[in-house]
Order: structure tokens, then C-alpha cells, then sequence
């Protein structure tokens, strides 16, 4: 099975409204693990952000799966803009996942000049397509299907709400779905 995840952020320091607060880092990768061991996961194909993406590929590496990681501009900009402007000392991890995945080639970076919205919306983009080639390749031959993990508190943000998104175009390429809640009221 390969797996492609969109989730939440770790919360800014002062967040107005709790989406995925850092305490409940360790639960949320245990829940990630859990996940990927019951689906028997093969691959992870996601971006790497802070919280979901990398948690979910730390654990990935952990478990021996072929990771792919999506970024829509090169690493040092985005390690500043999506990795390190939260609490929880990502950067370190950040560093090694990227180290690893590049130098087997599974680094993808969309050397986009943009930002916001219409830069991750195209990132998701190329998550779908990356799967989707995994899945029509030699690599996962016994198990084509895509599994999307939506990793969030289930509720959109707003209607521009990336990860809200992210799931419904995975629904609508009829991928199987599965969530892992991030707000410890769900935890």
C-alpha cells in the first residue's frame, strides 16, 4: 500500500484555536505508526513540514518504507517558512530526513517561486502524481492501491483549508481514506 499524508502543522506558540498542539506529538506518531503498520504501507509519499509529514516520515524511515518527500521550493527556504517557525525543535529532523531522502533520489523539489496556497496546493499536486507512479511501477506490484492519511483535527479552517482539500481530492481519485485526529479532544 502506498500512503500519501497531508496534515497539520505542530501550533504557533499563540494559536487563537488548537489544531495540533506539541504535546500531542509522541501520541500522534504513535497513531501514524499504527496506521502505516495496519495498512501495510510500502511507501509514504508527503511534503515536510513540522507535525504530520515529518513525524510521518521519521516513522516511515523507522519501519524500513520507501519515503518520497515533496517540496514546492528548495529545502533551506522551506525549512524557514514550514519547518522551524514552530516549538518542538524540528530542524535537526527536517535536516536528516532530507540528507536521507536525496541521496536515494526521492527528494522532489518543485523549485517553485511562490508561496501560500497556490504553492502547496501544487505541492499536493505532485504528491498524487508521485503515488501514482509508485503505484504503476514495478515498486508495489502486489499492492497498487493509495491509502491517503489526513492527519488533523477533522475539520476544515476555513474554505481554503489545504489539508480539507488534500482529502477531497484524494476521495475523488478514489484512494481509501483514513484520519488520524491531532486535538486531544480526539486523541
Amino acid at each position: 500500500m502506498i500512503v500519501v499524508l497531508a496534515g497539520r502543522r505542530i501550533d504557533a506558540k499563540k494559536t487563537q484555536t488548537s489544531r495540533f498542539p506539541l504535546k500531542n506529538r509522541d501520541k500522534v506518531r504513535d497513531c501514524i505508526r499504527e496506521k502505516l503498520i495496519e495498512h501495510q504501507a510500502t511507501a509514504l509519499v508527503c511534503s515536510g513540514a513540522c507535525g504530520a509529514d515529518l513525524l510521518a516520515l521519521e516513522v516511515a524511515g523507522k519501519l524500513g518504507l520507501k519515503r518520497r518527500m515533496v517540496l514546492p521550493f528548495d529545502s533551506n527556504r522551506f525549512r524557514e517558512t514550514s519547518v522551524t517557525d514552530r516549538p518542538g525543535d524540528w530542524g535537526y529532523l527536517f535536516d536528516k530526513i532530507v540528507s536521507d531522502v536525496e541521496a536515494i533520489g526521492d527528494l522532489v523539489n518543485l523549485k517553485r517561486t511562490d508561496e501560500g496556497e497556490a504553492a502547496f496546493t501544487a505541492t499536493n499536486e505532485v504528491i498524487f502524481q508521485e503515488a501514482l507512479a509508485l503505484a504503476q511501477s514495478n515498486f508495489d506490484r502486489d499492492s497498487p492501491n493509495i491509502l491517503a492519511l489526513i492527519v488533523w483535527d477533522k475539520k476544515p479552517k476555513d474554505e481554503q483549508d489545504i489539508t480539507a482539500f488534500f482529502k477531497q481530492r484524494a476521495e475523488n481519485s478514489g484512494f481509501l481514506i483514513d484520519e488520524i485526529a491531532t486535538n486531544e479532544n480526539k486523541l
